[in-house]
């Protein structure tokens, strides 16, 4: 009886597996990662309004992105690492999306604003 229960056990053990490692701290804080998104959907607004009509494979996003990674004093790793950091815990994209569009908003508004 021993035996079995033993066995049982090894096998128990050998057939989990080990939990997904915990993700890294970000190299970006929230309000930093909400300011670097900000101007990323700027630019994907801009792009997609200003080469709709035209091919735009010819048209490289990747140099603005790195202009954008440069301006917030990151890279494209540390970018994704935090996005990644961030998207591993529970309800905090949405919140943090919702800080992304309510600073497009007010920037809106305050451009809007602006023109009266």
């Amino acid at each position: 009886m021993i035996r079995v229960a033993f066995f049982i056990a090894i096998a128990c053990l050998c057939a989990c597996k080990p939990g997904d490692p915990k993700p890294t701290k970000p190299v970006l804080t929230e309000e930093q990662l909400i300011n670097l998104m900000v101007d990323i959907r700027l630019l994907e607004g801009a792009y997609s309004y200003h080469y709709r009509a035209i091919d735009t494979s010819e048209v490289k996003l990747k140099d603005y992105y790195q202009q954008i990674f440069e301006k917030h004093g990151t890279s494209a790793q540390q970018f994704q690492d935090s996005y990644n950091f961030y998207a591993s815990q529970d309800g905090k994209l949405p919140e943090l999306e919702s800080a992304i569009m309510e600073k497009l908003e007010y920037m809106q508004v305050a451009l809007e604003t602006a023109q009266e």
